[in-house]
């Protein structure tokens, strides 16, 4: 229906894109990650892509990016990513942001990031659907020992 060159950025290299959703106004949802070796550290390109309503004469518009986040690639084989992404009863978009790491270690590649977890990895968001240009609110966090060390504290 819309080959991967049509919107995501071959440029920057391999997409996994593990998330996929339809929200109640009939828009489909798409989690893509992507690992860009051309920043230091490696980052992780987060793009939420998101398409018009459905409409039965036309299909979906092509998806189009509605929310991009950046943080440091995961450690060794440990970049979970971001995931699932649903439409909860309160009409909020929640999406799973994996850990980037196995247990909150460091890491020792020296082009990438050592400091463990971040603030936006090991985490869930709750994204507000009905903004163009929507933010990132954490709500929830893994468990104490992976956000402990990484120095963050429990959302409220």
């Amino acid at each position: 229906m819309f080959p991967r060159d049509t919107y995501f950025d071959l440029a920057l290299g391999d997409v996994l894109a593990l998330g996929l959703t339809v929200d109640k106004e009939g828009r489909l949802y798409v989690t893509s990650n992507q690992c860009n070796k051309k920043k230091t550290p490696v980052a992780n390109e987060v793009t939420v892509f998101r398409t018009g309503a459905w409409a039965a004469e036309k299909g979906w518009t092509r998806p189009e990016p509605w929310l991009r986040v950046t943080y440091p690639f995961g450690i060794g084989p440990y970049n979970h990513g971001v995931s699932h992404i649903a439409q909860g009863p309160d009409g909020m978009m929640y999406i799973n942001s994996g850990a980037r790491t196995d247990g909150g270690e460091p890491g020792k590649q020296p082009n990438y990031d050592t400091g463990g977890e971040n603030e936006l990895t090991a985490c869930m968001w709750r994204v507000d659907p009905t903004q163009d240009k929507p933010q990132v609110e954490v709500i929830a966090r893994a468990c104490a020992t992976a956000s402990a060390s990484a120095g963050m504290t429990k959302a409220a």
